[in-house]
């Protein structure tokens, strides 16, 4: 089911279909699992969440230069 979304115009929020959400809740434990090892291999809960900041950082980073619309200089092709 879709409507509209109350954010942002244009937007439109979507309500999973019972076979949607059952879809969801099968990728929930992957991501709790994935998330557990990237903590324990980083050494801890405050350095995954320091990288979690410094890659939010670098997206908006992106977005902001992305937004700008420059093209960034192109190196020359390698030997």
């Amino acid at each position: 089911m879709r409507g509209a979304g109350p954010d942002r115009h244009g937007a439109k929020l979507l309500t999973p279909t019972p076979a949607g959400r059952s879809a969801i809740d099968r990728i929930g434990p992957g991501h709790a699992e994935l998330a557990a090892r990237l903590t324990r291999e980083l050494g801890g809960q405050e350095a995954f969440d320091e990288t979690v900041r410094v890659l939010e950082r670098l997206a908006r980073a992106l977005e902001a230069i992305d937004a700008s619309g420059e093209v960034p200089p192109q190196e020359p092709p390698g030997p």
